[in-house]
């Protein structure tokens, strides 16, 4: 019961009872997501986690192996799929690092924010 109380929280949040430490709104963030068009060429830089990271979600009551690795996979494949919203896009995979990149490679996303301002300067 609890697996499928966290999947209805983390797609909806409807009334869930999970809090949510990051302070983030999930029916607005869906809804965004799903708004989201083709960017054109605009400079885009996506960081992923490792696809070796062992867990969809740390700190989530825990999954099956099976829905774990499917949840893993979705994740990565919903990764490509946002780097190609630009035709100017960079794929970065952090590769020692799972659900928090900015500290667990903070280089990786301080390199990737100046690449990208560098090259929306020489635009």
């Amino acid at each position: 019961m609890s697996l499928r109380r966290f999947l209805t929280w983390a797609s909806d949040s409807n009334g869930s009872p999970y809090p949510d430490p990051e302070g983030w709104d999930t029916q607005a963030a869906n809804a965004q997501v799903r708004a989201t068009k083709p960017l054109g060429d605009l400079p885009l830089v996506v960081i992923s986690r490792s696809p070796d990271s062992p867990l969809f979600a740390p700190g989530s009551p825990p999954l099956p192996a099976e829905t774990n690795a499917r949840l893993l996979q979705i994740w990565q494949d919903l990764q490509v799929e946002l780097a190609g919203l630009s035709t100017n896009s960079t794929h970065v995979m952090a590769v020692r690092a799972g659900h928090q990149i900015p500290s667990e490679e903070p280089a990786l996303v301080v390199n990737a924010i100046l690449e990208l301002a560098d090259e929306i300067r020489s635009r």
